[in-house]
Parts: C-alpha cells; sequence; structure tokens
C-alpha cells in the first residue's frame, strides 16, 4: 500500500518526501540521513527534532507537519510560528538557518562514526566524547536564537569548525592513529567552546 497525503487547499497528492512542499530530492536525502525515511516516518517525527534536519528549519518542519496532518493544527502552528518569526531580526532568521543546516550535518556525521567504531578505529573514550558533543549540538537553542550577534556568531563559528573536523573524521581508518588523536583533541576543544556560547 502507497502512503499517500492529500496536500491543503486541493494540492496535489503527497506520495514520496520528495512531494513534501519546499523539500525536493536534497532535502528529502537529508531527511532520510537523519532516519525520517518515509511520510510515515515524517508524520510521527516530533517537530522539535524535524527542524533540527539540515536544510529544514521550523517554518519548513510546521508546513510538513501540516500537510501530513491535513491541516488539523495548521491555523494554530502557523500562527505561532509567524508570531515568532515576526519577532526575529533578520540576523536571528538567519543564524536559525545557518544552525539548522549545520546541526543535521553534524548529527549526520556523529551517527555515522557511532554507527562504525571499527572502521573508523573508535576507541571507547573518543565514542564517548562524539556522544557528549552530539547531545550538545542537538541541545543548541535554534527555536530562540541569542539576541547578541556576536555570540549568535561565536556558534556558528565552533559548529562550522565542529563539521570540518568531523568531515576529516569520516576519513579516517583503523590506522589513522596520529590523525585521530589530533581530530579528538580539537573536537573536544571546540565543543567546551561551543558549550561556553550556548
Amino acid at each position: 500500500m502507497v502512503d499517500e497525503t492529500k496536500a491543503p487547499a486541493g494540492g496535489a497528492v503527497v506520495k514520496t518526501l520528495d512531494d513534501l512542499p519546499g523539500v525536493g530530492p536534497t532535502k528529502a536525502k537529508w531527511l532520510k540521513a537523519a532516519g525520517i525515511k518515509d511520510l510515515q516516518a515524517a508524520r510521527d517525527v516530533p517537530l522539535e527534532k524535524l527542524m533540527h534536519v539540515r536544510g529544514i528549519g521550523r517554518l519548513l518542519a510546521v508546513r510538513i507537519k501540516e500537510v501530513l496532518t491535513g491541516q488539523e493544527t495548521g491555523s494554530d502552528a502557523t500562527a505561532t510560528t509567524d508570531a515568532q518569526a515576526s519577532d526575529l531580526t533578520e540576523g536571528q532568521m538567519q543564524w536559525q538557518e545557518t544552525v539548522t543546516e549545520h546541526q543535521g550535518s553534524i548529527m549526520v556525521l556523529v551517527s555515522d562514526l557511532l554507527a562504525q567504531p571499527q572502521k573508523y578505529g573508535l576507541k571507547p573514550k573518543f565514542m564517548k566524547d562524539l556522544e557528549r558533543l552530539g547531545t550538545v549540538v542537538d541541545g543548541l537553542p535554534v527555536s530562540t536564537p541569542p539576541i547578541d550577534g556576536t555570540r549568535r556568531g561565536k556558534i556558528v563559528k565552533h559548529l562550522k569548525a565542529i563539521r570540518v573536523l568531523l568531515e576529516s573524521a569520516v576519513k579516517m581508518d583503523e590506522d589513522s592513529d596520529k590523525h585521530r588523536k589530533v581530530v579528538k583533541e580539537k573536537l573536544r576543544d571546540r565543543r567546551k567552546k561551543l558549550e561556553r556560547w550556548t
């Protein structure tokens, strides 16, 4: 049986993640990488988790939920989101999008590393550090961006550095001892700096 949802206001039938408004093939791929494999999974996932998927953000997450639930709570959710968005500065909204994208990428990379520790030569202590890093990154205040531009800038700076380090980490193998040690130390340092600014 094909999972189908009729888009509101006489819109097209939504059969796959790609069909959701504002999603398309690239964001559908990111949703799948975050464990949201189909429409039912997107329906079941909490809004807070959906908005943290790379490339999604709060506004698109609410829109997706509206379509998938047939807009049962659409007007309330939209009104709340519109009110929240109107209270934010342009810098805060841009920060939300940037942080959401980095969060999604980082969480996928952390999941990949933790899922295959032997492939990357990870020891329990490094894995514990990665879990803690994932918790810190996942807990960032995306829905309530800091007012202070310096604080927002520092958070983005550390997220970018963490993402680059993790992208380097997934290129490691069992024999990358020196590289792994450097990555581990730098990740721990960046996580601590990120915690200071959140």
